[in-house]
């Protein structure tokens, strides 16, 4: 579904779609009930999924090793320089 969308392209969707929730979030704020509540916490559960979360990953080994050519390898170094 997504092989021929860039990372950049759907990060500004993530972005587009957030800032619209943020909109809808903000028009709820004087709404009374069941409903606006239900619509308040899925927007919320929403922009926590949404959330960019930090991944450290650790690579060891002895000098030499080819560490640095897995990682390369791993990232696909000529597809970052685009």
């Amino acid at each position: 579904m997504f092989k021929d969308v860039s990372v950049e392209i759907m990060e500004e969707g993530i972005k587009k779609g957030l800032s619209l929730l943020d909109k809808l979030d903000g028009s709820l704020d004087d709404a009374q009930g069941a409903d606006a509540i239900a619509f308040k916490t899925q927007i919320a559960n929403i922009c926590k999924q949404a959330a960019h979360r930090k991944t450290v990953i650790g690579v060891v080994g002895n000098t030499g090793a080819g560490k640095s050519s897995v990682i390369n390898a791993l990232l696909d170094e000529e597809r970052l320089g685009k």
